[in-house]
Formats: C-alpha cells, structure tokens, sequence
C-alpha cells in the first residue's frame, strides 16, 4: 500500500496571481502519484499530498522547477520561467 504525505513546499518563488496558482495546481493535479494539490494566496505555501512509491519530495520539487517556479531550495528552470506571463515573472507585479 503506498504511503500518503502532506508536505508544505515552503515559499513558492514569483507565485503571484491566481494565474500562477492555476497553472501550478493545474499541473501537479494531473502528475503521477500526486493526490492533492494546493497553493495558498494567503501565505503561499504549495500544499501536496502525494504516494511516496510513485514520487518522492525532490521529484515534487522537480515538477514546480520545471514549471519555471522555484520550490524550496529548488531553483525554478530558467527557460520555463522565461515563457511564463509577464505577470507571472519576477517583479511582474511590481
């Protein structure tokens, strides 16, 4: 039987509107192993309950990384983050 865990990512790098928080839990929803997803606007923290025997923490990590987002001390993939709105850039919001 897999094991379920809740992990908080910590701070999700540059998620700033309700794009970025769609797009992320969009994404991670439709992954493998995940079970649940959720980007609080109100501390930003990304929330994910997931099968261990499918994807570990750092695989997790991966997903957001790879969505052009950083995720803990994961650093979000550059080119992702390039393509990403300009609202969903750093400073996009500034």
């Amino acid at each position: 039987r897999d094991c379920l865990l809740s992990r908080g990512l910590g701070d999700v790098y540059k998620r700033q509107c309700g794009m970025c928080k769609e797009r992320i839990e969009a994404a991670l929803a439709f992954a493998p192993g995940i079970q649940f997803v959720e980007l609080s606007m109100v501390d930003m923290v990304l929330t994910v309950k997931y099968k261990t025997k499918k994807i570990d923490l750092q695989g997790v990590k991966k997903l957001v990384s790879d969505l052009g987002y950083s995720a803990g001390d994961m650093k979000a993939n550059e080119d992702a983050m390039n393509k990403l709105p300009m609202c969903c850039q750093p400073g996009g919001h500034l």
